[in-house]
This record gives C-alpha cells, sequence and structure tokens, in this order.
C-alpha cells in the first residue's frame, strides 16, 4: 500500500490518502483540532504505526491495479475509521453503530491497532471533532495529483489502437415520424404517461400523492412540447456525421438500436429498419470507425412495458431473441466488408446489451423518475436480476450469430459518500447504496464466473460523478457547491473542480471518482474470469443547461460562453488524465466514449446540452456546431496518432 508524506503547517509528519486532506482537513488556520494534545498524541500513535510498512515518498506516482481498491481501505487513517467496515461488502456486515464498527476493525486490525482506532474514535466524537469533516471530500485510496504543474507535467498515455469515441442513444438522436423509422411507439410518449396516470383507482384518495407526484415530475422534466419530434435528424444525417466524426479523428462510435423501430411487435421485425441500421454500421466501418453497438439505452416498446418489460421473465426469451437476430444482421453485413483482411479485424463491431441495466431498475422501479416510474425496492430488484438473466441468454444467441465479436454490458457507477464521515447512519446509508447499485451486480458476475458460465468478452463503465447521502431521500451533489447564480466563477474556484457544477444537479467533476471507478470494475468485474476482459470508459460527458444554440460566422456555437468552455476542457482534462493513469497503472483500458456528438433529446427536454458539437434545434436542418471546450478532446487524439506515427 503506498501513501503520501506531507508535512502540515506546524512541522509534524502525517501519512494521508488523499493530497487534500493535507491543507484542508487535518489542520485548519494551523491548528489541530483546536490544537488538543490528547489528539495530536492519537494521530501522531496511529500515523507512525502506519509509517513501519510503507514505503514513504514525497510523491505517490503509480500504483498498482491489481491491488483491491478496497486493501487497506483507512484503516489508520483518521478520516476514514469506518470505511474498511462499511466498503467491504464481501468482508464486512452491513451496519451502522461504533460497536459493530469496532468489530469490523477487529477483524481487520492488529490489537494494538484496534485499540488505537477505538481510543480515536472515542476522542473524536466526545469532542465534537466530526462537525469539520461534514464538508470534506471522502478519502480515496487511489487519489489523482490533478493540479496545473502535476497535468502538465503528464502526458496522456494510451495504448495503441485504443479507441477514441463518442456516443449517442437511438432514441435521442434520430428522432421519429413517417421519414426517420417510424411513429414513436416507445414509453417516452407523452400518451403512456397519461395512460399511466389514468391508471390509478383511486386518484383523488389514496393514490393521490404518487398522482401529484408523477404530474408534478411531468410538467418539469418533459418541457420539450412536441416530445422528441425529429431529435437531431440523425436517422437521415448519419452519413453526414460519421464523415465529421471521422475528420475529427474519432475512430470508434457508440450508438443503440431502437426496439421498437425494429420490433414493431413480439417477433414482428420491420426489414426496412434493420437495414437501415446496418447501413450505418458499414457507412463508420468505410471511415475506419469501430462500431460499439447497444440493444437497449433505457427506452422500450410500449408493448414490451404493457407485457410485464422486464419484471416479467416470460419476456426475457423474447428480448435475448431480438438481440441475437440484430446482432446477426449487423455483423454479417459488416463482415461482407471486413472478411478476413488482417488490416480490418479491429474494425469488427462491438456489441453490448444494455447501458446500464443497474441504472434502468433503479431510476424506472425504485425512483421513479424513469418509465415506468415505480417507487418499489422489491420491484427493482426483480427487474434488475431479471435483466442479467436475460443478459446470459442473449449473450449465448448473439455469440452464436456473431462469432467473432465481442459481446459485453455496461455498468453504472455512481459512488455514494457521506456527508459527516465519521456518522454510522450516513456511512450505512451509503454502504447499502452502493451495494444495491453497484456491487449486487458483480455479485451477479462473481457467481457466472465461479461456474464457468463465461457471459462477457468486455466491459463499460459508465461514470460520471460522485454524490453525498445523509438520509434516505437520495443523493446530492458535493456540499461545497455553490448554486449557479450566473456569475462567472472566479479563477479559484475553476481550479477546484467542487465548483465546477453542470445541468445535472448530481454530477460534479469529479476524477478522482472515475480513477477509482475503473479499479473497483477492474478488480470485480473484469479480473474475475480466466482471461481478464478490456474496459471501455463506454459514457462520461458534462452537460450545461441552455435552451439554444446558433452558429457563427466560423460555424462554432455562438452562443457558448467561457466559462462554459473552461467547464467543459476542465472536465476533459482531468478525466482524460484519470484514464491515462488508470491505463498506465494496468487497467485493460482500450477505449473512452464521451458523452456525447452532439446535443440531443435528454429525456424530455432540449435544454441540456452535452455535446461535442451543438446542435441548433430551431433550423430545419438542425446544424451540428463546434464547441471551442470540445478542442481538449480532438488534441488530445491528434496527439496520440502523432506519437504512433512515429
Amino acid at each position: 500500500m503506498n501513501y503520501l508524506l506531507s508535512k502540515n503547517s506546524i512541522g509534524s509528519l502525517a501519512i494521508l490518502s488523499q493530497p487534500r486532506f493535507a491543507g484542508s482537513a487535518l489542520c485548519s488556520n494551523g491548528t489541530w483540532f483546536g490544537k488538543s494534545p490528547i489528539l495530536m498524541a492519537l494521530f501522531v500513535g496511529l500515523t507512525l504505526q502506519g509509517a513501519q510498512d510503507a514505503s514513504i515518498s514525497h510523491r505517490v506516482t503509480k500504483r498498482s491495479a491489481n491491488e483491491s481498491p478496497h486493501a487497506g481501505y483507512g484503516l489508520r487513517l483518521l478520516p476514514a475509521l469506518w470505511s474498511t467496515a462499511v466498503y467491504n461488502p464481501y468482508q464486512a456486515l452491513l451496519f451502522g453503530g461504533a460497536t459493530l464498527c469496532t468489530l469490523g476493525c477487529a477483524l481487520y486490525c492488529k490489537p494494538a491497532q484496534t485499540t488505537k482506532i477505538i481510543a480515536a474514535t472515542l476522542a473524536l466524537s466526545s469532542l465534537g471533532g466530526s462537525a469539520y469533516w461534514a464538508h470534506q471530500t471522502p478519502p480515496n485510496l487511489y487519489f489523482l495529483d490533478l493540479d496545473e504543474a502535476s497535468l502538465a507535467a503528464h502526458k496522456l498515455i494510451f495504448p495503441l489502437g485504443f479507441l477514441f469515441a463518442s456516443g449517442g442513444s437511438a432514441y435521442q438522436i434520430e428522432g421519429c415520424g413517417v421519414h426517420n423509422g417510424g411513429q414513436d411507439m416507445s414509453t417516452y410518449t407523452d400518451s403512456y404517461r397519461k395512460k399511466h396516470l389514468l391508471s390509478f383507482k383511486d386518484p383523488s384518495g389514496k393514490d393521490k400523492p404518487e398522482v401529484d407526484r408523477l404530474t408534478n415530475l411531468f410538467a418539469h422534466t418533459f418541457t420539450a412540447l412536441d416530445g422528441v419530434g425529429i431529435a437531431c435528424n440523425e436517422w437521415n444525417l448519419y452519413e453526414q456525421d460519421a464523415m465529421l466524426k471521422a475528420k475529427m479523428g474519432i475512430n470508434a462510435d457508440r450508438f443503440s438500436i431502437e426496439r421498437f423501430k425494429v420490433e414493431t411487435a413480439p417477433g414482428v421485425f420491420n426489414l426496412k429498419a434493420i437495414e437501415h441500421y446496418r447501413d450505418k454500421a458499414v457507412t463508420l466501418i468505410k471511415l475506419r470507425i469501430r462500431p460499439i453497438i447497444g440493444m437497449h439505452h433505457y427506452s422500450d416498446p410500449a408493448w414490451f412495458m404493457d407485457a410485464g418489460g422486464f419484471e416479467d421473465k416470460n419476456n426475457l426469451d423474447g428480448f435475448a431473441h431480438y438481440c441475437a437476430i440484430i446482432t446477426g444482421a449487423i455483423y454479417d453485413a459488416c463482415m461482407e466488408f471486413i472478411g478476413n483482411d488482417p488490416t480490418k479485424q479491429d474494425l469488427i463491431p462491438l456489441f453490448y446489451t444494455y447501458n446500464s441495466a443497474n441504472a434502468y431498475a433503479i431510476n424506472g422501479y425504485q425512483q421513479g423518475t424513469r418509465p415506468p416510474y415505480v417507487k418499489n425496492m422489491g420491484r427493482s430488484r426483480t427487474v434488475l436480476f431479471n435483466m442479467l438473466e436475460a443478459h446470459m441468454l442473449a449473450y449465448k444467441k448473439m455469440k452464436k450469430a456473431a462469432p467473432k465479436a465481442l459481446i459485453g454490458t455496461t455498468i453504472n457507477v455512481y459512488q455514494l459518500d457521506p456527508v459527516n464521515y465519521l456518522n454510522p447512519v450516513h456511512r450505512t446509508l451509503c454502504f447499502a447504496g452502493n451495494y444495491l447499485q453497484n456491487y449486487s451486480v458483480y455479485d451477479f458476475f462473481k457467481d457466472k464466473a465461479k461456474k464457468g458460465q463465461q457471459c462477457l468478452d468486455w466491459v463499460g463503465l459508465n461514470y460520471y460523478s460522485h454524490g453525498y447521502m445523509k438520509s434516505p431521500s437520495g443523493p446530492f451533489a458535493n456540499p461545497q457547491d455553490v448554486p449557479f447564480t450566473g456569475n462567472p466563477l472566479t479563477e479559484a474556484e475553476l481550479k477546484n473542480s467542487k465548483f465546477a457544477s453542470t445541468a445535472n444537479q448530481l454530477y460534479t467533476i469529479y476524477a478522482d471518482g472515475l480513477f477509482l471507478a475503473l479499479h473497483e470494475i477492474n478488480e470485480n468485474v473484469s479480473k474475475i474470469w480466466p482471461k481478464p476482459i478490456p474496459i471501455i470508459i463506454t459514457e462520461t460527458g458534462l452537460g450545461v443547461q441552455r435552451a439554444d444554440a446558433h452558429a457563427d460566422a466560423n460555424g462554432y456555437d455562438a452562443l457558448e460562453t467561457q466559462e462554459e468552455i473552461d467547464k467543459r476542457t476542465l472536465f476533459l482534462k482531468h478525466y482524460l488524465y484519470a484514464a491515462s493513469q488508470a491505463y498506465q497503472v494496468g487497467i485493460p483500458l482500450i477505449g473512452i466514449s464521451i458523452w456525447s456528438f452532439m446535443d440531443n433529446y435528454e429525456w424530455g427536454q432540449y435544454d441540456k446540452r452535452y455535446g461535442l458539437f451543438a446542435v441548433d434545434f430551431t433550423q430545419s436542418s438542425k446544424p451540428r456546431l463546434r464547441r471551442k471546450g470540445a478542442q481538449y478532446y480532438w488534441d488530445a487524439i491528434k496527439t496520440h496518432n502523432k506519437r504512433y506515427k512515429k
């Protein structure tokens, strides 16, 4: 285990898990928790114990990818006395009190260490020392040095053939209608929402709270009056977009299939729509852009949901059959062009079953914010595990339909951290949330791996940020975030990514979390198979809240503000650095896909803009406009390509 050695303001040496704690958390204005000699003695005792077996240097530059993200997580560090007990679901039970925490520490530490930890915990609690920790980012064993000097000193290093991609989902970019693959028959239509509200038997009585909740949710979420409309009209402009991607240096493109367009009723397939997706994939390949193709991206056919959706096990085989039909059709078309040419084998499409089955189950069945708008944890768990079982069925069928293709899935990681790191309630809630969201999925795949049932050839990580919890009502963004007032951020605030709030109120720029998530996926998914599988960051991005985008004389987004440019640049700089560092320590990372290639329909509205390119939705041509904030990505691709051309 590696540590960072730093000097605090009074000259004492402290071993910390994260550099940002050195100046702010451990000493405030040059004081040690009110200059308490008892606490100082306790802290020095703990750190000296850690120093006995630590390889100390002034700066940690490398750590092993084979080391678990939870190994030794905070055992000797005051800011994280409960870390191991709460964050390791495989070696500790779910508990939330100091007594059980002590038991957890006893399982991991020598008696002398346990005594010191108990004493320090009691001292901090009794003296009210926990109050200051309420606003600190929690310790992360896999921290990054994100200061400007470190970023400038370390070049982005990725392997030859690394996939620099952008993403977009069918429903959000293609549009619907006679000229866009068919009328909208999804669960995101206004008619579906009205039908759902009418399904309540007692809307004025016992069902009134839920009816009121949904009415309010629909009013604030679905602000695009005409629904998805033709969106970006990508259905008709995909060739133009493919050429633009190739021009910018993109060598992989992540897109999804809209099921209600290709399967208009159970088992009834639209050959014309299937041919469209075949042509799209082949168009990309001819430009040396590798397709990364998803079978499901949040939207469902209304007929599928009316039949019970993924909640009904009778629907799972039908989903697997759909996956096999589409995969086989696209694969065959691509292989006609690729053949056995050794220079084209790296263009064989990558396929995946879901865009984050865990996020789909939680959003739609636990939080009730997406179709079918249910708030029931039991039903959410049923849906999640049914989806994972359907993945197993689909994997087998897809492998038969596309023998040379790699089949995977994606997992969304949104880490939950306690508001107060010394509050056992907060920590228990975070443990439960992290297990329900992430570790239960890891457990599923670990069980299959133990049984020798290979069901993944690669895995995708969707990661944006982390959140904080202090109550079961749900997570919120960093406590230090300031509400966006419209005033430009100061230079100091821009350098502190905690202030870089985004269009999603739950997301801030947190590259440390991406680095940790990559270790987590590597440890719990990639390495569990006989041969470790590759990892792709399938989705990460930054959105800004803005209604319009218009072209200037040079084809750029004329309404892009300097603050938007700075935020997007900061995001790209930090997250690409985190990805590069992960690769350099041995994580089998083979690509990254930025969400999204262009602004799109963000599940009810058009004013959350994630695009590397802007879209002027007021124009019938839906022009793609360059963004200055995306330049860092294009420059990173060019630099990478130049390195391997030498």
